[in-house]
């Protein structure tokens, strides 16, 4: 089934339209404790907003999808948190964090993205933490995961050194 909001070229702005129309829904929802219905609605978000930062990157406003997935990201973690899906929250917030680290190590992304990847890092790092933590993921996968995320962290820091 095709989702109706979803075009088959969508320009950034029509992205950043659907997800802030799916975010406030998803946030009244949520707020109203209505959780069967701000959980796809989170979902949705947070598919648009992997499908811009996927995708995006010849785009002026593209320094806005490492936030928007991170936003989203943990939207829907929380959401599928409060609803007892633990391990999926942290999957979810593992996913993103994994695909900001990604992103950030690939030299062949846009230097904006890249950075923009970099500055975004830190709190999908948090929620991912947070999140592990809550479900119980052992925590020698955590430690990994953040040893991995502090080391790609660290090769970007001194690639950026290198080149001024």
């Amino acid at each position: 089934m095709t989702d109706p909001l979803r075009r088959t070229t969508p320009g950034p702005d029509h992205i950043d339209t659907v997800w802030k129309r799916l975010t406030a829904q998803a946030n009244a929802a949520f707020d109203a404790n209505d959780l069967a219905r701000a959980q796809p609605l989170y979902d949705r978000a947070l598919r648009e907003a992997q499908w811009r930062f996927r995708t995006d990157r010849d785009s002026a406003t593209l320094a806005g999808a490492p936030p928007m997935l991170v936003a989203a990201s943990a939207n829907a973690a929380d959401c599928h948190a409060r609803a007892g899906m633990l391990t999926k929250a942290a999957q979810l917030t593992f996913d993103t964090l994994d695909a900001l680290r990604d992103a950030m190590s690939t030299v062949t992304e846009p230097p904006a993205f890249r950075r923009a990847c970099f500055r975004h890092l830190k709190p999908a790092l948090c929620d991912y933490a947070h999140c592990a933590g809550n479900a119980w993921i052992a925590p020698a996968l955590t430690r990994q995961t953040v040893l991995r995320t502090r080391d790609a962290a660290l090769a970007f820091v001194s690639e950026n050194r290198t080149r001024h």
